[in-house]
């Protein structure tokens, strides 16, 4: 940690030195989505590579058995933004996805089990523009519940057409589908022995149950609670550390090693981030409310204005940011936590017998109910 402005400038004067130091990685990508993968899939060894002119960084490339040649391109790490730029097709996907979903359909599944609800619903707004990134189709297992009986491997999800407006998701990107819906279509054998990649942000690592790091497989069971299925994982990639904000290139670049781009379903989890500047910007919030759920929240302000009482605090949402998952309060990055840790790490019972004083001194009688 950095705290004088000499050690600053030490910092950023070594973080300089080692980019520079480490070569730019350079590798053969596809300019043109084929053989079922998507735009900027990287090139593996064991494809035929013709033509290759590394003054104009050129070539086309071939797959086993096929007869049809693909245009690719040698593109730094570094440039891959501004080759995806230039190779957005007019749609905006880079990939193409077939009608037949249960034959030919390549699905992105995201496990949005990374908090509560708000994390989760963030979850799927970043998963809705990678899929709309790759032409594949995003499939919702729904909102998974806490608390829950068993906060890590549980199978209990509320669908996402309870909480969700579909109609308004699917004015951001089409293709989607409910979980549900799709084992009543396909069965679950189009989602199993998946791909999967993850994603984590800092606060993952403190081990409480609501962050739900990643597992080899997805448990999921109906709304009616007649099926229980197990989704696994054929492959499980290294985890990406990522931010609250990243570019949206920079998320793409796991999906689109072959490893990944070949799988009929990737499963992404931890997706808790915005893409930043990616092609679809201004970006629409896509996850709205249902509508009964607008019209339950608008009968509750119907129900408050028309009451002979003052209006009053129905809640508070108080927390308490700490180290440690045995005390009350969320994590902040660990290097901070020495500085917060005299003021913050409270005992749970003390943090509550602290709050309700200051609640029943500061709003005493504004409660419902007030005891």
């Amino acid at each position: 940690l950095c705290m004088s402005w000499r050690e600053l400038a030490g910092c950023i004067l070594l973080q300089l030195l080692t980019a520079a130091s480490q070569p730019i990685r350079r590798v053969w990508r596809l300019e043109r989505a084929g053989f079922g993968f998507p735009v900027g899939t990287e090139v593996p060894e064991d494809w035929h590579v013709q033509s290759e002119d590394n003054q104009s960084g050129t070539a086309r490339v071939r797959l086993g058995g096929t007869i049809e040649w693909l245009p690719v391109k040698l593109v730094d790490d570094n440039a891959l933004k501004y080759f995806l730029l230039e190779s957005t097709p007019a749609d905006g996907a880079w990939g193409k996805q077939p009608g037949d979903h249960c034959n030919f359909g390549r699905f992105l599944l995201n496990d949005p089990r990374v908090g509560l609800f708000h994390n989760q619903r963030a979850s799927y707004e970043a998963a809705l523009t990678i899929a709309r990134l790759l032409g594949r189709t995003l499939v919702l297992p729904g909102f998974f519940k806490f608390p829950h009986p068993d906060a890590y491997d549980g199978t209990q999800w509320v669908p996402t057409r309870k909480l969700m407006d579909i109609s308004a998701l699917r004015k951001c990107y089409a293709d989607v589908i409910e979980l549900g819906d799709l084992m009543a279509m396909c069965g679950p054998g189009v989602l199993d022995q998946h791909v999967t990649v993850p994603f984590y942000v800092h606060w993952m690592a403190d081990g409480a149950p609501w962050t739900n790091g990643t597992r080899q497989h997805l448990r999921w069971m109906s709304h009616s609670g007649t099926q229980t299925l197990t989704f696994r994982s054929s492959q499980l990639q290294p985890e990406i550390p990522i931010d609250t904000n990243e570019p949206w290139w920079f998320l793409l670049q796991p999906f689109l090693k072959v490893g990944a781009a070949a799988a009929r379903t990737i499963r992404v989890h931890g997706l808790i981030t915005t893409p930043k500047d990616s092609p679809f910007d201004p970006a629409p919030v896509c996850m709205l409310p249902a509508a009964d759920i607008r019209e339950e929240a608008r009968e509750y302000v119907r129900l408050l204005r028309s009451s002979q009482h003052i209006e009053q605090v129905l809640g508070l949402h108080m927390r308490v940011f700490k180290r440690g998952t045995d005390k009350a309060g969320a994590g902040p990055p660990l290097a901070a936590d020495k500085a917060t840790e005299a003021n913050c790490e409270l005992e749970s019972h003390v943090f509550a017998y602290l709050a309700a004083i200051v609640v029943w001194t500061r709003w005493r009688g504004k409660f419902i109910p007030e005891s």
